[in-house]
């Protein structure tokens, strides 16, 4: 992969956890990062920038993950990674069909999520060929 690890938007109501993405993704695999605490700042932020990856939890304070990846599924380039407390399978099923490129469940580590932003990267450059 080259240097710059483009433009990851986060949607996670959770400080704690959005603090660690923000300090771990530009440092060690140099994304730019934006980040939402609620849908509607995640829409707002989607007005102005065009990230290449959305990192997406589903239980957010003003509605749900799931429905926001079909609301934008046909409006962003962006790939979808859905970053839950939810193992549950139908959760998974439903993500995966609404439009989600992975889905991966917390606990995890930032080497596993840094691969999986890493491979749905590779994946999309791969479509627009």
């Amino acid at each position: 992969m080259d240097n710059n690890g483009g433009t990851v938007m986060i949607v996670e109501d959770n400080e704690k956890q959005l603090d660690i993405y923000q300090s771990m993704l530009p440092s060690m695999k140099k994304y730019e990062v934006l980040a939402a605490t609620t849908l509607s700042e995640a829409r707002r932020l989607l007005c102005n920038t065009q990230p290449d990856v959305i990192l997406l939890d589903i239980d957010l304070p003003d509605g749900s993950g799931i429905d926001f990846c079909c609301e934008i599924r046909n409006e962003t380039a962006a790939a979808i990674i859905f970053v839950t407390g939810k193992p549950e399978r139908e959760y998974k099923q439903k993500g995966l069909d609404v439009g989600g490129d992975d889905y991966i469940t917390k606990p995890f580590t930032m080497s596993d999520l840094f691969t999986r932003i890493e491979s749905v990267r590779k994946r999309k450059r791969y479509q627009r060929r």
